[in-house]
């Protein structure tokens, strides 16, 4: 038995410590799969940083244009000659008559029809914002234009961007723009795929993170990418993270053995105490019965007349002592009996009044000495088919706890009831009760809250013998919760006849 356990305690720790480790692995490569979530998370908020400085940067220029179509004439021209970011301005009054330049071409007077029909175009597709301006591009000969435009109710301002001194200016601002990309790759493509800026190391072709955003108008079709690698656990911090948890592992492991050392131990104990128990219970079975058999002779060949008070107390005290005993000693044997599982359910129908009374009546005398009051409240008034020796059994340990135990309890209520087939007996007492700590132990064979010679006398087997005959008939014993002293509740199940 003992080289098994050892063998079956190797295997649990080897298959723990399996366990464990594959536990290490996945609880790094979560590390990991956080350590990568909080690097994209911070990518898409410098992506998203860097989308709103550039929209920044339009919506300034968006303003500065806005405001040209209240320039009277001269001012247009003069920033015509000005500024090297315009190319071309066109005003139209609200007939769509060019007001501005003066004179106009035929190139300028075509584009100013086509740029007409691509703010109604855009004007139709975004009537529920009601637009004022905006931007868009113009191709013309295979060369990209930018065009500003804006209107009000008496003019319409067209703005042709010097498309090479608007990329020089859009890259100069960039310029001055903080690296956020560190320790990544951030990359502005045009709406070629082109890359127009970057920031950091190109890494895109080896990178583990690639996030991308699209820039506004005028930037239609441009995109931010920012390309990184993720920061993993190096291999030594996982080895670090395993040896931890391997560590504590064996740490609970030791601690482990050595509790169930421990329990073992008692355990063996508590059958070699059992075994010891029973082997005496034995052999005092014989001299009991002897004393009991000339105990009951002495008592009928007695004269009452003849004898004195005095000696009939100690006959009276020598055969209550003598039943007592035999009831340890059939509690031992019995308790022996369940746990080899060579018990029985041996059912006969009975009056449950006459088999309740039967089971209360050795108790009566004691009782009535500590003045203790008993109290039946039975709603059983048929026959019970169930195992009378079984209940009788049961029934004086509850009782015989109270003669114990609850001493000062000035009444004993007994309660029954039939529901189906189940018999259900409460016992109630007015002691001193079981503190909470204790009520989970109290049916543990050999356990006693108090084992000091001051308190009342036990062998522990009572209680947990009475509910492992309680569930041998199909029932089960327990503790009920009570504000005053104990009440153990006794349910059997009745056998069909």
């Amino acid at each position: 038995m003992s080289h098994k356990s050892n063998l079956l305690l190797l295997l649990l720790f080897g298959l723990t410590i399996g366990l464990v480790g594959w536990l290490g692995l996945k609880l790094a490569s979560q590390q990991d799969r956080q350590i990568k979530a909080s690097q994209v998370d911070r990518s898409e908020q410098a992506l998203l940083l860097m989308q709103n400085n550039i929209n920044e940067y339009i919506n300034q220029q968006h303003s500065r244009f806005g405001q040209l179509i209240n320039s009277d004439h001269e001012d247009l021209q003069q920033l015509l000659n000005t500024d090297p970011l315009i190319h071309g301005i066109l005003l139209l009054n609200q007939n769509d008559q060019i007001e501005f330049p003066t004179q106009v071409s035929p190139t300028q007077q075509q584009n100013s029809y086509q740029w007409l029909s691509n703010i109604a175009i855009n004007e139709e597709t975004q009537s529920n914002t009601q637009k004022q301006s905006g931007w868009f591009i113009w191709y013309e000969q295979q060369k990209e234009k930018y065009i500003f435009w804006t209107v009000n109710p008496e003019h319409k301002l067209f703005i042709e961007l010097n498309n090479a001194m608007f990329m020089a200016d859009f890259i100069h601002w960039l310029a001055k723009q903080p690296n956020i990309a560190n320790p990544g790759f951030l990359v502005i493509n045009d709406n070629q795929g082109r890359t127009f800026y970057q920031w950091g190391k190109q890494l895109t072709n080896t990178a583990d993170i690639n996030i991308q955003k699209h820039l506004n108008a005028p930037f239609t079709g441009w995109s931010l990418r920012y390309y990184s690698n993720t920061q993993s656990l190096s291999t030594l911090s996982k080895g670090l993270f395993q040896l931890i948890i391997i560590g504590l592992l064996v740490l609970v492991s030791i601690i482990t053995y050595i509790l169930f050392k421990i329990k073992r131990r008692e355990h063996l104990e508590a059958q070699q105490r059992l075994s010891f128990v029973n082997q005496v219970s034995h052999e005092l079975k014989t001299p009991l019965t002897n004393i009991r058999l000339h105990g009951d002779l002495l008592a009928r060949t007695l004269n009452p007349d003849d004898t004195s008070e005095k000696s009939w107390q100690s006959l009276n005290i020598i055969q209550q002592e003598s039943e007592r005993l035999t009831r340890l000693i059939n509690n031992v044997l019995n308790f022996n009996s369940v746990d080899n599982n060579s018990l029985s359910i041996h059912a006969s129908p009975i009056g449950f009044q006459s088999l309740l009374d039967q089971a209360i009546e050795p108790f009566k005398p004691k009782f009535e000495q500590l003045g203790i009051e008993v109290v039946i409240n039975n709603a059983i008034d048929l026959m019970a088919n169930v195992d009378q020796d079984v209940f009788k059994q049961i029934m004086a340990n509850l009782l015989s706890n109270v003669e114990k135990y609850a001493v000062d309890s000035q009444q004993v209520t007994i309660s029954a009831k039939q529901s189906d087939d189940r018999v259900t007996v409460t016992v109630q007492d007015q002691g001193a009760g079981i503190q909470r700590k204790f009520q989970d132990k109290i049916f543990q064979p050999f356990y006693r809250i108090r084992s000091d010679l001051t308190h009342a006398s036990g062998s522990g087997l009572g209680l947990g013998l009475a509910r492992e005959l309680a569930r041998l008939h199909g029932g089960d014993l327990r503790l009920l919760p009570s504000e005053i002293g104990c009440c153990f509740e006794l349910t059997i199940k009745e056998q069909p006849q």
